[in-house]
């Protein structure tokens, strides 16, 4: 049920309540998608690792984490549009999303970090396929024995060579992420010009 304000002052009010109202609720859902992605992202390598008897250390892989970083730096760059307000008057006015119940809401609030694992692992996999390279992205080496490397299965013995291409694997992950437009703008770009 619509409440109708009888004055200029209380449609002010109404307005301001409501939109409280829609950043509690896009900001709450956006942790809870977060978290959920998270979740999904770390257990089935925390199940493996519990059926090893939970020797340690804990060694996930490096795909987790890059994972992970991407899904945080989406969740990252919704809670910027949100604290800068972005799209909060379309969102006012829209009855459609004042209606929206929890379950649809978590659903678009998932989109995000979904995107954002996606990107970071597109990205990862282009920079392991060699298809991008520079200084400023991770070099790969394999950590396993040489005759392990080769195949389909010996992809994850390669992993950031170093330190510094860990980090730069993270880094590269958590930008892929908060940019939601980098991998799906190279992608289409690569499409392009393998076209012409």
């Amino acid at each position: 049920m619509e409440i109708e304000p009888s004055s200029p002052v209380e449609e002010k009010e109404l307005r301001q309540a409501l939109r409280v109202e829609v950043y509690r609720r896009l900001l709450s859902s956006y942790f809870v998608s977060t978290l959920a992605v998270a979740g999904l992202i770390l257990l089935p390598s925390i199940l493996v690792h519990a059926r090893k008897g939970w020797e340690p250390p804990l060694e996930l892989p490096i795909l987790v984490f890059v994972a992970l970083f991407g899904a945080t730096g989406a969740f990252f760059s919704a809670l910027m549009r949100l604290y800068r307000l972005e799209g909060m008057s379309r969102a006012l006015t829209s009855e459609d999303l004042r209606r929206l119940r929890s379950p649809y809401l978590i659903l678009y609030s998932l989109i995000p970090p979904l995107a954002g694992v996606a990107g970071a692992l597109v990205l990862y996999l282009a920079v392991a396929a060699g298809i991008v390279s520079g200084a400023a992205f991770q070099t790969f080496a394999c950590v396993a024995p040489r005759e392990a490397c080769d195949g389909f299965a010996g992809f994850l013995s390669y992993a950031p060579a170093t330190a510094q291409d860990y980090a730069k694997a993270l880094v590269w992950g958590f930008i892929a992420g908060f940019a939601e437009r980098l991998v799906p703008d190279a992608l289409r770009r690569m499409a392009r010009r393998d076209d012409d």
